[in-house]
């Protein structure tokens, strides 16, 4: 059995979900999973999604991330249009450092890519 250190969550446009293990370096895991450069978006002190920084041009607007926008919407009662793979993690330490999920957000999150997969 694998442990996973720093828990992230990557929900595709199409709400799949994959569990990543952000290891000691957590650029490189979560460039690779919205391909390019990321961007946060911080939902709380302990929860934000990165997305590629040039999603729009890289993914186009027929690549939206639904459970990427309902989390916004959720949290911060408004959201952007969010295109292309969304990783969530669960924000950062005081040095800046990208925490891991806990298991109990990385389950909502989960759960709500399930609702907004079943809803399409």
């Amino acid at each position: 059995m694998t442990t996973t250190t720093r828990l992230a969550v990557k929900v595709t446009p199409d709400g799949r979900t994959e569990r990543l293990d952000l290891g000691a370096d957590a650029y490189p895991v979560l460039s690779g999973a919205v391909e390019g450069l990321i961007e946060p978006v911080t939902l709380t002190a302990d929860l934000e999604f990165y997305v590629n920084e040039d999603g729009w041009a890289q993914f186009g607007g027929a690549h939206r991330n639904p459970t990427a926008e309902a989390a916004q919407w959720a949290i911060l009662g408004g959201a952007n249009l969010i295109v292309g793979p969304a990783v969530f993690t669960g924000g950062l330490d005081e040095e800046g450092e990208t925490l891991g999920l806990s298991e109990e957000h990385a389950q909502q999150i989960e759960q709500l890519a399930a609702a907004v997969r079943g809803a399409a």
